[in-house]
């Protein structure tokens, strides 16, 4: 059998920061936000779509903003294109598509927007599974409080 690897740059998975648009960050606790006191589960329950409306917010915030940095690779690749094609063309070289990509490739504007999206692909994503743990987190509540009903109901 082969062993399977993962690179991750940080293991800590628990901690999500929120930033606004004003520059204020809110850390979250990945842990605090899907645990459940079972000694008031009923709490749990009713305060559950308020966790998952915010989240769910949050979540489309960050795809937009993944979308945005998307929009804006594109752009920035677009633009060089052009530049670099005029370029080539300016010295008498054919501009190939390969030659092309190969200079866009090179360019540390076009390196920091690549990593600008990656990071917001990164963000979406992990809220995204956020999203997913409390839509668990509430299926296990609906669960858990029928067990309770039929527990106080016919007992053992």
């Amino acid at each position: 059998m082969k062993k399977t690897k993962v690179y991750v740059n940080d293991l800590d998975m628990d901690k999500i920061t929120v930033v606004d648009y004003n520059g204020q960050y809110q850390e979250y606790s990945v842990n605090d936000l899907v645990y459940v006191d079972e000694t008031n589960y009923q709490k749990e329950f009713i305060e559950q779509p308020a966790k998952y409306a915010f989240w769910t917010s949050v979540l489309q915030q960050a795809k937009r903003v993944q979308a945005e940095q998307e929009d804006q690779l594109k752009q920035t690749h677009d633009r060089m294109y052009n530049e670099a094609y005029n370029a080539l063309k300016d010295q008498g070289i054919k501009p190939t598509k390969d030659l092309i990509e190969a200079q866009i490739g090179q360019s540390d504007e076009y390196f920091q927007a690549k990593q600008r999206t990656n990071e917001a692909d990164y963000s979406a994503g992990r809220v995204a599974y956020l999203v997913k743990a409390l839509e668990q987190r509430a299926n296990m509540l609906q669960s858990y409080g029928a067990d309770q009903r039929k527990v106080n109901t016919y007992g053992n």
